[in-house]
């Protein structure tokens, strides 16, 4: 996708929270493409990513099917995406927010939180607060 700023993490965020669901629905459970299925958005070294991962056994579909049936299902994501009203967009804007919010429970999480700020040398530790900002102008 390009360089992490708080926007374009805000926005894919966003996107993994509304493909998350029908990506397992359609693929997994519709299509049987793999036992595991996911969509993530990495960040390696600042840059971020997206990816639709289907982990299948290789007697049973071949590479190429699989790759066919994610492009397949990401154009037709796009569609339902494009025709999503405004209402459930706003919906799943202050759900994400409300995940965003959720305070850390025991250190474990905190650290998880907490430690990619160190170890990118980032030390943005406020980054969960700028991303609700930058999210909550998507709904408006």
């Amino acid at each position: 996708i390009g360089p992490g700023t708080i926007r374009t993490v805000a926005l894919t965020e966003l996107l993994i929270y509304l493909i998350e669901e029908p990506c397992f629905d359609i693929l997994r459970t519709k299509e049987q493409l793999g036992y595991s299925v996911y969509s993530t958005c990495p960040s390696t070294h600042g840059i971020l990513g997206f990816s639709v991962t289907v982990v299948t056994q290789a007697e049973k579909f071949n590479v190429e099917h699989v790759s066919e049936r994610i492009k397949a299902f990401l154009c037709e994501f796009c569609t339902t995406l494009k025709q999503m009203d405004e209402k459930d967009f706003e919906e799943s804007v202050d759900a994400l927010i409300e995940l965003k919010l959720h305070k850390d429970l025991n250190l474990p999480e905190e650290v998880d939180v907490n430690w990619p700020e160190i170890s990118e040398q980032t030390y943005v530790f406020d980054r969960r607060e700028k991303e609700v900002a930058v999210a909550m102008c998507f709904a408006e």
